[in-house]
């Protein structure tokens, strides 16, 4: 059901691939939408705060939905887990049914790791939840590193998102993710929108698509993504390149409807496509690992991910029907 792997080609041309024109949708002239078109990416461009003991990173979690978007999920990461907790992951049926057993019950309500030992996309290092995921001073943390054979270890984590399908997955949404990283030599991050389809065994990569944001080997830079519904290889995406850094917090939102997939970083548009939408159920993935060009992590490699908080989305169902409307 779950347990991506994605073909390691994609993201190692990935610089050389097509840099898509910013959104046309009115802005500012630093890419800042003008007022009042779109209360998702006014969220993102809220003024950083002094960090407090539940607001870590100087911006406090949204609460409730906006115009024309209902929330579905949120977290602040405020149940404690220690390193280890996450342990004894096994899939079920569903998403909602799978487990980490070592979880205090209020967090595996909310979310399922990849098990431990599960290789992962690159084939240079295996997911270890047991000992990269923590939940502390309200931030779920990936203690990236190796273990003592010296083999790389990173974690994938998947939010249980009540209405869901099986797979935990949504059509259309806002995936909203506030984050920093320590820059990390051989790892990447992949935050990305995987078709349920793929992991029922229903279609083959890349034909329903694929969205990504942030995704970056985490020496540098990270981009956005979108692969084509209907693409045949790895050259059908859109890429956009925020021109930014993993190493401070950044607050990113993916927009997926009918009519578009757009990807706002701190307010700001860093790209809008508007062909090729994918259009079946996707489900988030917060997929953190070894680089997928080949580079293996030094065994002393070793730092953090930390996530203040997430926040998902639903489209209001007029809001759907107008959009349909617009694009027929």
């Amino acid at each position: 059901m779950h347990g991506r792997i994605r073909p390691v080609l994609v993201l190692a041309i990935a610089a050389a691939l097509l840099i898509a024109a910013p959104s046309a949708m009115a802005a500012h002239k630093d890419g800042r939408a003008a007022p009042g078109r779109d209360p998702l990416q006014a969220i993102t461009a809220k003024t950083v705060g002094a960090p407090t003991v539940t607001d870590p990173s100087g911006v406090p979690m949204p609460s409730g939905g906006v115009s024309g978007w209902t929330q579905v999920f949120s977290d602040n990461f405020s149940t404690n887990v220690p390193l280890g907790g996450f342990s004894d992951c096994a899939l079920g049926g569903t998403l909602e049914d799978s487990n980490c057993a070592g979880l205090p019950s209020a967090v595996a309500a909310k979310w399922f790791a990849y098990a431990d030992g599960w290789s992962d996309t690159s084939g240079n290092g295996i997911y270890e939840p047991s000992q990269v995921l923590s939940i502390r001073h309200h931030e779920l943390d990936f203690y990236i590193h190796s273990n003592t054979a010296g083999e790389p270890l990173g974690s994938s984590v998947e939010p249980k998102i009540k209405g869901a399908t099986r797979d935990g997955g949504l059509l259309y949404g806002a995936y909203m993710v506030r984050f920093k990283a320590n820059l990390l030599p051989g790892y990447k991050i992949a935050w990305l929108l995987w078709p349920d389809a793929y992991s029922e065994g229903t279609a083959t990569w890349p034909q329903d698509g694929e969205v990504d944001f942030p995704e970056g080997d985490m020496n540098g830079g990270f981009w956005a993504f979108m692969h084509w519904r209907g693409g045949t290889n790895g050259f059908d995406k859109y890429a956009y390149n925020t021109g930014d850094r993993f190493d401070k917090w950044q607050t990113a939102l993916i927009e997926w409807t009918p009519q578009m997939v757009r990807f706002i970083l701190n307010g700001k548009i860093i790209g809008t496509s508007t062909q090729h939408i994918p259009d079946t159920p996707m489900h988030w993935v917060l997929q953190t690992e070894t680089a997928t060009d080949g580079t293996i992590p030094a065994a002393s490699t070793a730092g953090h991910v930390d996530v203040a908080w997430v926040s998902v989305y639903r489209t209001h169902e007029s809001a759907l029907r107008k959009l349909r409307r617009v694009e027929r």
